[in-house]
């Protein structure tokens, strides 16, 4: 077997740990927590804001080092970040601690085994194939999401939040490491491989340092502004989304099981998704994946300010999780090909920023409205009319045929 489908594998457990925890199991979480600390939404909110703004920062160095030094060293350090952040989130006795555990140890976290690191080492060891490599990569996220709504529902109930924290702990160090350390390779040609497997002697490859560029060489392009700008809007709602409607589905009456029962079914669409939107970023055009994840996540939230009784709201979280499976593959593959495998992590982490600025904005704007109006619908209106500008700002992508030789000789 190739060995770029191990990196995939070892990617796809990273994720499932890291970005399940926070896209799927984080807002199961914040129901018992809240109950605990008695303090709001907007205060819960906070842990999130916090790490969002971490990420305006920690991307811009993360993404300089994915290109220039060891990928495996950078996901060993946010494996041991999770951990770490986890126990300590189990022992946080208010939500100011809560906070800054999320702020220091869980955006760390985050940055080091989210999409910035991920999905560059899996976009090195593919190419013909790399939307599908990007796709079941990705899928980590989907299938962590239903371990966790299920690890969650059990814990709360027989050993309590905190002690399924620390049990995620230990699963995340006994799996992660050893994948980390014996399984990956950082480039195809570590092993004597070309990217895809293909035949043939070793070539100087995309990922070599004679074809980095300054940062001013995307800073200058429109289509760096209109997907990081595009991106900023719905990555921010939909994280917001992830975040708050377990919340909602409490208010509207829904209990743990119902709750979690919906976050499995956000976690199953969003595995069809990403299979879906795998084949097409191999296939279609990669703007119409974007507008297509965009105008799933609207029909979603349209649904939602219904306050729809509990199987409406279902359909309307599967619909989402089709916008969540399409996101991932489709964004890697976008930015290999508009700025090239070798700037990959830079670009990303350019982008960085100004995505967690729209996520920070986003949960700010929800937790407040909702403690001022009492309830979610009058955010989830907003959300959708920003989304159509999100929609709008892509019809400045252009996407040049050979995008990533034309930026490589910029």
């Amino acid at each position: 077997m190739f060995h770029g489908w191990w990196i995939v594998l070892t990617v796809f457990t990273v994720q499932l740990c890291m970005v399940g925890f926070m896209s799927y199991g984080y807002g199961l979480l914040l129901v018992p927590v809240e109950a605990e600390f008695q303090c709001g939404m907007e205060r819960m909110n906070a842990g999130a804001i916090a790490m969002s703004l971490m990420g305006m920062i920690l991307p811009l160095a993360v993404g300089q080092l994915v290109d220039r030094w060891s990928v495996r060293g950078l996901m060993l350090i946010g494996v041991a970040a999770l951990v770490a952040g986890l126990v300590a989130l189990s022992l946080a006795t208010d939500w100011l601690v809560w906070a800054i555990v999320m702020a220091v140890l869980i955006a760390a976290a985050m940055t080091l085994l989210g999409p910035i690191v991920g999905q560059a080492a899996v976009a090195r060891w593919f190419t013909a194939a790399r939307g599908r490599a990007l796709g079941i990569a990705a899928l980590g996220t989907s299938v962590g999401g239903i371990l966790m709504a299920n690890l969650f529902a059990v814990g709360f109930e027989s050993i309590g939040w905190r002690s399924s924290l620390r049990v995620m702990a230990l699963g995340v160090a006994v799996v992660g490491f050893p994948l980390l350390v014996f399984l990956f390779r950082d480039h195809p040609r570590d092993l004597g491989l070309r990217p895809d497997g293909a035949s043939g002697p070793v070539a100087v490859d995309s990922a070599t340092p004679l074809q980095l560029v300054p940062a001013r060489t995307f800073l200058r392009q429109v289509p760096f502004w209109a997907v990081s700008i595009s991106l900023a809007i719905f990555l921010g709602i939909y994280n917001v989304m992830l975040h708050n409607v377990p919340m909602f589905a409490h208010e509207q009456g829904a209990d743990a099981n119902a709750r979690s029962m919906m976050m499995v079914i956000i976690c199953v669409s969003g595995i069809v998704g990403k299979l879906a939107f795998g084949w097409l970023a191999d296939s279609l055009p990669l703007r119409l994946g974007l507008w297509i994840a965009i105008g799933l996540t609207a029909t979603s939230l349209a649904i939602m300010t219904t306050e729809p009784e509990l199987p409406l709201l279902w359909a309307s979280v599967a619909v989402m999780g089709l916008a969540a499976g399409g996101i991932l593959p489709v964004w890697g593959a976008l930015m290999a090909q508009l700025f090239g495998v070798a700037n990959f992590g830079r670009a990303m982490g350019l982008q960085a920023p100004l995505i967690a600025l729209g996520a920070a904005s986003a949960l700010w704007v929800a937790g407040r409205l909702h403690d001022r109006t009492g309830g979610f619908v009058f955010p989830f209106q907003i959300f959708i009319v920003l989304l159509g500008f999100s929609a709008l700002v892509l019809l400045l992508l252009r996407v040049p045929a050979r995008a990533e030789r034309a930026i490589a000789t910029a």
